[in-house]
């Protein structure tokens, strides 16, 4: 009498394969995971950085106004004249970048939208990321 199944040999191969098939798809799984931690730190650490330095440059002036996209200060030179200075979006490179002196400091990157409010003291800062993460701020407006 012939019997049709598996060989004890056949099973065997089978969960050995599958075994090796799940180990290797967690390893993936935890990779993924920790190269995820490692981007979200690295945004993080890239949104504190450039809150310091907005704070540091705006400390350093005058606040004038807001548009959407735009806050705009003034500062004084060492010879003290006053000229204009802006912290901007710059949606053809996705960055966010401080302009002075007809320069150009990056502070922020991969940005997909940014937008400055303003509500009596208070100036609200939303800044959208290309991966669709948002990150707020605000900075009050000294009394002069």
């Amino acid at each position: 009498m012939s019997h049709k199944g598996f060989t004890l040999i056949e099973c065997v191969l089978a969960l050995m394969v599958m075994s090796l098939f799940l180990v290797g798809t967690t390893g993936i799984i935890a990779q993924s995971r920790d190269l995820r931690a490692k981007v979200y730190d690295k945004r993080e650490q890239e949104w504190q950085i450039c809150l310091f330095h907005m704070e540091e440059k705006l400390a350093e002036g005058t606040f004038e106004s807001i548009d959407k996209n735009h806050l705009y200060f003034t500062k004084k030179s060492d010879s003290g004249d006053s000229y204009s200075c802006s912290i901007k979006w710059s949606s053809n490179v996705h960055r966010l970048a401080i302009s002075e002196k007809g320069g150009f400091e990056p502070i922020l990157s991969q940005v997909r939208d940014v937008k400055f409010t303003q509500e009596g003291q208070n100036v609200y800062l939303t800044v959208k990321f290309m991966d669709e993460e948002e990150k707020h701020a605000q900075w009050t407006i000294p009394k002069e």
